[in-house]
């Protein structure tokens, strides 16, 4: 997960421009946050009030770095390592291709593996030696060691004021087996999962203030298709034990299901919300016609009593909300507007359709989106091509073109393999690198083929669109 454009967008006729910019004509939204005491960041929470290394924090730091290695900012991932001289980060890109590191072999550590100081771990001979080859201090080193028939996954980290650094990362990856074995599917079979609840709503019943026996109860809630049910333990649950990463987890993966149910489309009431999710933790009045609502860590902004945006504030700083630059273009003659927005800590994204049109059944759509701090992690053509080999990873048989490029920007056709319904999707993406993120701006259109008139003018749109300094409010 910047770039937020105005939540109406005119005829390109009136000069009015889509923007990346989530301030345009706000008061500063960051100082409203801070009055509002609603901008919060766990990992400063934590800081504050935890004062030794814990299984939890571990997990969660392997969680923080694995997105950063996923998206390819090594730069920013290397900061949680100790790497050895002559070493850059873009080598960090071995951890996901060896299978180093994955999301599920994380949740077999997090559910399964005992934590630990690595002379216990992994014997006081082998954690000295790998120690020493780092440089650190073998006792204030932490970490897993876990075996299972599938392979053997060591984590070794330094505890360094307050966090980890990375000293070993080994096989975790190649837990993924194991966690599907382990870990009950969000797919399994409804009926199944059915058959379950009567037992665990009594382990609840019996234990209501075990956050863990009503996690365990939401997921399958969740397995069995009633996500407002699961939502509400999960936030029973969360209040219950806040730092539980599986439950956080959970919580945003029914806000995610919510999400592309449409339920944080642009414009959608107040009312309606409420209804789905209950009452909120805490409310806030931003401006005159602007609200906030918070669930636990996500933040459902209003305006004139309709959803404006959502935000997920774990670990979002200043520059979640004051972007160096935004992008300018202006779309053809039909009545485009904003439909979803959306950020985090990582980036940003607004998603613009045809009247008519939404971000769940649309035929074209125009994404900005804003990588915070992504302009750091090399030239615009490195980034294209992490972008590319991401994409080529999610979709085999992506076909692409590059149809401009100059030392701060690039244009991109793609074309990606038809999905199970037989329709395939065009892809027209320019990238911007600006003086400390990436700005990216996409057109996407489902057709066999875009008619040469279609192609030759949305290229004329992307050529024409720039990256502007960001306006201060003042």
């Amino acid at each position: 997960m910047k770039y937020l454009p105005p939540s109406r967008l005119s005829s390109p006729s009136k000069s009015e421009h889509l923007t990346s910019s989530p301030l345009h004509s706000t008061k500063p939204l960051l100082s409203l946050l801070l009055s509002a005491l609603l901008l919060y960041s766990p990992d400063t929470a934590r800081a504050q009030n935890q004062t030794a290394p814990s299984k939890a924090q571990l997990i969660e730091q392997l969680e923080t770095t694995y997105a950063l290695l996923e998206k390819g900012d090594y730069p920013a991932a290397s900061k949680y390592f100790i790497l050895p001289p002559n070493f850059t980060p873009d080598m960090l890109a071995a951890i996901i291709q060896r299978k180093e590191l994955s999301l599920p072999g994380i949740l077999v550590l997090e559910k399964g593996a005992k934590f630990g100081k690595a002379s216990i771990l992994f014997g006081n001979e082998k954690a000295a030696a790998l120690a020493k080859r780092a440089s650190v201090d073998v006792t204030q080193c932490y970490g897993f060691y876990h075996q299972t028939p599938q392979a053997t996954a060591e984590v070794l980290a330094l505890w360094q004021d307050g966090a980890f650094k990375f000293v070993r990362l080994d096989d975790v990856g190649k837990l993924q087996s194991t966690a599907s074995a382990k870990a009950p599917s969000n797919q399994a079979d409804p009926a199944k999962a059915a058959a379950r609840l009567p037992e665990l709503e009594a382990a609840v019943q019996a234990n209501p203030k075990d956050a863990s026996k009503r996690a365990t109860y939401a997921m399958v809630l969740y397995q069995t298709g009633n996500y407002p049910a699961a939502w509400q333990q999960l936030r029973i649950a969360h209040q219950q034990d806040p730092k539980h990463g599986g439950i956080a987890k959970g919580m945003a993966q029914v806000f995610a299901k919510f999400s592309r149910e449409g339920l944080f489309t642009v414009g959608t009431p107040k009312e309606t919300l409420i209804a789905l999710l209950g009452k909120p933790d805490k409310e806030a009045e931003l401006t005159a016609d602007k609200q906030r609502l918070l669930y636990a860590f996500w933040a459902i902004d209003l305006k004139k009593g309709g959803v404006h945006e959502i935000i997920d504030l774990r670990g979002v700083t200043q520059a979640t909300f004051q972007p160096s630059e935004t992008i300018a273009v202006t779309l053809d003659d039909r009545n485009w507007h904003c439909s979803f927005r959306t950020r985090n800590r990582i980036s940003g994204s607004a998603i613009y359709t045809p009247l008519g049109e939404t971000p769940q059944q649309w035929n074209e759509q125009v994404e900005i989106q804003r990588y915070i701090g992504g302009a750091k992690n090399g030239s615009i053509k490195k980034l294209s091509q992490i972008m590319i080999q991401q994409i080529e990873q999610r979709r085999p048989g992506l076909t692409h073109r590059i149809l401009d490029e100059n030392e701060n920007s690039l244009i991109a056709s793609l074309a990606y393999p038809a999905n199970q319904a037989g329709k395939r999707q065009h892809e027209l993406i320019r990238l911007f690198l600006g003086k400390e993120d990436l700005h990216r701006l996409s057109y996407r259109i489902v057709t066999e083929q875009p008619s040469q008139e279609t192609q030759k003018k949305w290229l004329a749109i992307f050529k024409s669109s720039k990256l502007n300094p960001a306006k201060r409010a003042k």
